[in-house]
């Protein structure tokens, strides 16, 4: 049987704060046999870790005697969470980016703090500090199987990625050099305590990313390279990551996510199920040791897997990593047979599955959840560039183009970004491709076709407003791109043709405001469900592009 060694679900938000959801993951992760949990929050060891050495009991009581408290008691919750998960024989793994800390720590050791404000990422103090975290980590939680550690990112509060530090040590500092001596400091006391080091790669370039690879490689053999099944971020239309198996000695661990944060963030659903197969048959032949799912994103509350139909990737990536040969049927019918939920209920309540009476029932669902994604594909995306912003509006015409002007795909097929480059050339192909979303939108509820599923009648009604939604929520996608494009030109060359269009296209969103409005008008949903119809940042972006164009 094709399978993978290590098979982790993924918690990466707040609800791996709630016992509930742990259960519920738990029960998950035993049910169809993975065998591990991961738990990824940035400053998750900081949560629970003020390393003795620096914050005694006394100095705490004495200045910070409520974060204390919530400290000593956070690490109750988790050691409570590491001993359920050893008792089951489920691995627990933490992820973090470093170097992260409690802003405590500056009034403590001033001198990583420049007179700027800055912190500087060469102080020879971060070594120390990582070291001895890690090694209280592991004292403090002897059951943990290991850490995920993000090192090249600019979402840590110290590193070379974002380093704002002018000192003379910094600027003669070499980058690879930095990430050896973090990766020494967290992998020594790792091992010491029997424990797997894995670096996770979050780089906005391949260069960076060869030089953590690189990093890895210098350090140890053992430590293992966690990377995302596509590069740069959780983008579908980017290719599979090209460094998978391509990272010498050191073994792999890939990550997926499937719940959407760039397709749908589980308000509307997209299937991924042939794509996350495909990618899996990538990595098992280029021997992938391990595979994770990511459920959950850490900016959103009330929003997971397990309330809503993206669920069906979840048991897709569970079943194809334990048996790379189950047919795609199989995983469709599982999911209507024990993990069908409503996606019009929120994520703190832990929900009875949905069982259609219609035996077939998984053959519509399975239909829709295929089209759904080339909908969101040809909408969401423009020639395989991201231009929204975590599934909303843009406020203005520069957080339109950010991403598509960053050229990230350019990486991983060369001159990618030619194809949405805003020029006239390029508006035939680009309004094409957004007419045929609208097309296929339109699709939706015929192929869903809700009434032959044998639904209870609540459940069939929020399905109706789901579909509904969907198409108001492409019609958005559609506009937004189209005006985006048009404006820029206009601004660009002062194309009369193009000034005109752009007025025209505002007016339809004027319009699809005032639709959306009244569609929402006095209903009760998830806030996440109102936050992908977002009338009042389209307002905003309307009334920039026309002050824009005065």
């Amino acid at each position: 049987m094709r399978s993978f060694p290590l098979r982790a679900y993924e918690i990466h938000s707040p609800r791996m704060w709630q016992q509930s959801q742990i259960d519920m993951a738990f029960d998950f992760i035993l049910k169809h046999d993975m065998n591990a949990l991961v738990m990824h929050e940035n400053a998750l060891v900081d949560e629970i870790i003020f390393p003795d050495r620096y914050f005694s009991n006394e100095i705490l009581w004495k200045n910070w005697p409520v974060r204390r408290q919530g400290l000593l008691y956070r690490r109750d919750y988790m050691q409570k969470v590491a001993r359920e998960a050893k008792r089951r024989n489920i691995q627990l793994f933490f992820e973090t980016k470093e170097i992260y800390f409690d802003m405590t720590l500056l009034e403590l050791q001033p001198q990583v703090r420049n007179a700027d404000g800055s912190i500087c990422p060469s102080h020879p103090f971060w070594k120390e500090f990582l070291r001895t975290k890690m090694e209280e980590l592991v004292e403090r939680i002897p059951e943990l199987s290991g850490l995920i550690v993000s090192l090249g990112t600019q979402e840590s509060l110290v590193s070379f990625a974002a380093n704002r530090c002018h000192c003379e040590r910094c600027q003669t500092s070499n980058e690879l050099d930095f990430y050896i001596s973090m990766l020494e400091a967290i992998y020594e006391p790792l091992k010491k305590h029997g424990k797997i080091l894995m670096a996770r790669d979050f780089s906005s370039n391949a260069a960076r990313q060869d030089m953590l690879i690189k990093a890895c490689e210098h350090v140890s053999e053992d430590i293992v390279v966690s990377l995302k099944i596509q590069p740069h971020d959780y983008w579908p239309t980017f290719p599979t990551n090209p460094r998978i198996g391509q990272t010498g000695k050191l073994r792999n661990y890939i990550e997926f996510d499937v719940w959407g944060q760039f397709f749908g963030s589980g308000a509307f659903p997209t299937g991924q199920v042939e794509d996350i197969k495909a990618r899996l048959e990538t990595c098992y032949e280029k021997g992938v040791w391990g595979v994770a799912f990511r459920t959950d994103w850490e900016l959103m509350t009330e929003a997971h897997t397990h309330n809503c139909l993206s669920m069906v990737n979840l048991l897709a990536g569970s079943m194809l990593s334990l048996n790379l040969d189950t047919p795609l049927d199989d995983i469709y019918k599982t999911w209507v047979n024990e993990s069908l939920y409503n996606p019009l209920i929120s994520g703190s309540y832990i929900q009875r599955p949905v069982h259609p009476q219609n035996p077939d029932a998984w053959k519509n669902l399975k239909a829709f959840m295929q089209l759904s994604w080339k909908v969101f594909e040809k909408s969401y995306y423009i020639k395989k560039h991201i231009f929204l912003e975590h599934d909303q509006a843009p406020y203005t015409l520069e957080m339109l183009f950010r991403d598509i002007d960053k050229r990230f795909l350019d990486d991983w097929e060369p001159q990618a970004s030619e194809r949405v480059r805003a020029a006239k050339d390029n508006l035939p192909s680009i309004f094409a491709e957004k007419d045929e979303a609208l097309a296929l939108a339109a699709q939706l509820k015929k192929t869903l076709d809700i009434p032959s599923l044998g639904l209870d009648e609540k459940t069939a009604a929020d399905y109706n407003v789901m579909l509904d939604a969907m198409v108001y929520y492409v019609q958005m996608c559609v506009l937004v791109a189209k005006s985006g494009y048009t404006a820029r030109i206009a601004l660009e060359t002062n194309d009369a043709q193009m000034l005109a269009l752009t007025e025209s296209l505002l007016v339809e969103l004027d319009d699809w405001c005032k639709r959306v409005d009244a569609f929402l008008a006095g209903k009760e949903y998830p806030y996440y469900f109102f936050g992908r119809l977002p009338s009042q940042r389209v307002r905003l972006y309307t009334a920039h592009l026309r002050a824009r164009l005065r």
